[in-house]
């Protein structure tokens, strides 16, 4: 995937998929939940991917959140 399919990745009802796994039904949600839980854990989700190779999703969470 490029930059631009990356970034779209996490907007509502968006697919980057182009290969193999577009023949694959959803409605583009998935990973913009999963973005939004890891935001409220005050974590962050980052997306690194070579095309023609494959896509890395890593997610980060603290330890533990103060709660003030």
């Amino acid at each position: 995937m490029d930059q631009e399919q990356i970034e779209a990745l996490f907007r509502p009802f968006r697919r980057a998929s182009t290969g193999p796994a577009a023949k694959i039904s959803g409605i583009g949600l998935g990973l913009v939940f999963v973005n939004k839980v890891i935001l409220r854990h005050h974590g962050h989700i980052d997306c690194r991917s070579t095309p023609g190779k494959g896509t890395c999703f890593i997610v980060t969470l603290p330890l533990m959140v103060d709660p003030e």
